[in-house]
């Protein structure tokens, strides 16, 4: 049985129904409340799509490539696997919080250094089976490994793997998040759902995917190949790929938002702000809690009315700024770790502590070697690309709101050599 869903990326999809009754619970419900792109919205209005709907993108193009692949290989994929990584794609952000990855730091500035949000997704996962009695299998053992491997394909856990699949079927580790090359259906619908939100310039790659086929490697280890003269798709790919994160995920008035952001949400947590009796970086501990945890953070904060802490009341300070489109300023940028230092000491020094850095690392574009191509005889081959794309930069915000101050910061870093 199928259900339909028309999907703003790829139209119209049907998708079996262990998918429904996974979108219906309130684990899985809490993601249409939760921004793809985080903050990114306050400058790019259209951004306002939800790792909802991306999540079901991702579980459909799982379903394609898996067709596409027993199409090309003449092969019979195990039913059981097929469902695990169709899952795997489905709720491999489940465990996101607040505005996505942006909320990754909120947490590790707290007690949870090493916190992830696929670490999240699998406990999330589990509390979500257990608390709807979601069955994968009738049978409770293959049901207990199907929740496992649908888990290890989220976090890349190459134990389990090696427990749960032959060499064969290590190709299926390569769908949702793949550890091996890079190029995966997560990064497919991710990309191309943000092309169709913020509309800047994308490369084709999508026909990439038409001659995906299994290839094995010389120790027999399979893998999803991809047909040589489908290498410029890779290449657009990687390209389209650091091309948004320099003109949209890490543009600059971006950065500058999600900084002030972080800092409400620090601020508000040294305050005492809780949420269902628990720390903001603290609530991801108890699953039933965290789902109440969404984008509506913001107005829980600014809304608070029974915590007068001042760090409570520079939260809310900070908050309403953002909502009234006051957002910190870019004053200087540099690749330079020693001018940076230099910059904002003189900053410091002059106009009192209103200043921040902050450090921009866009990722790189360039194709990783060890991608399985495949010639016309189904040989594997290799090709280098010579494309090269990275960037890093340390940028310095005034965090003050008053035009003049921001102007005269401006002004004395032209007129003084730094």
């Amino acid at each position: 049985m199928m259900f339909k869903i028309n999907d703003c990326v790829h139209g119209e999809i049907f998708l079996p129904k262990y998918i429904q009754e996974v979108i219906v619970t309130k684990e899985f419900e809490r993601l249409r409340n939760i921004k793809q792109l985080g903050v990114s919205y306050y400058h790019f209005e259209t951004a306002n799509h939800s790792r909802f709907e991306h999540s079901i993108g991702t579980a459909y193009l799982c379903m394609k490539i898996l067709d596409i692949i027993e199409r090309n290989s003449d092969i019979k994929i195990d039913e059981n696997h097929k469902k695990c990584v169709v899952l795997a794609g489905l709720l491999h952000d489940l465990g996101h919080g607040p505005f996505s990855h942006l909320w990754e730091c909120v947490v590790r500035k707290g007690n949870h250094k090493s916190w992830t949000h696929e670490d999240q997704s699998v406990l999330m996962i589990n509390h979500m089976i257990k608390c709807n009695n979601i069955n994968l299998h009738p049978d409770p053992s293959t049901h207990n490994n199907m929740v496992e491997l649908t888990c290890s394909l989220i976090t890349g856990d190459y134990k389990t793997w090696n427990r749960l699949l032959k060499p064969s079927e290590m190709f299926l580790t390569e769908v949702v998040s793949n550890k091996y090359c890079n190029i995966d259906v997560d990064k497919f619908d991710y990309i191309l759902r943000d092309f169709n939100c913020v509309q800047r310039q994308l490369l084709p790659f999508v026909d990439l995917l038409d001659r995906a086929r299994i290839v094995f490697d010389a120790e027999n280890v399979s893998h999803i190949g991809y047909h040589v003269d489908d290498f410029h798709l890779i290449e657009n790919l990687f390209i389209n790929r650091a091309n948004y994160h320099m003109d949209v995920y890490q543009f600059y008035k971006v950065v500058g938002i999600e900084k002030q952001f972080r800092d409400a949400c620090y601020l508000a947590d040294n305050g005492g702000f809780k949420l269902l009796n628990y720390s903001i970086t603290d609530i991801q501990q108890d699953c039933a809690s965290y789902c109440h945890l969404n984008d509506t953070l913001l107005d829980l904060i600014c809304n608070e009315s029974d915590n007068n802490h001042p760090l409570m009341l520079k939260a809310q300070e900070l908050i309403k700024n953002l909502e009234n489109g006051k957002f910190y300023e870019l004053i200087y940028e540099t690749k330079d770790n020693m001018e940076i230092s230099s910059a904002y000491d003189k900053l410091v020094g002059k106009f009192g502590d209103i200043f921040c850095i902050v450090k921009k690392v866009i990722p790189c574009a360039s194709v990783p070697d060890n991608i399985p191509l495949y010639d016309d005889n189904g040989k594997l081959v290799q090709r280098i690309s010579n494309q090269k794309l990275d960037y890093e930069s340390i940028l310095i915000f005034c965090k003050a709101f008053d035009p003049t101050i921001v102007q005269n910061t401006c002004n004395y870093l032209n007129n003084n050599e730094i």
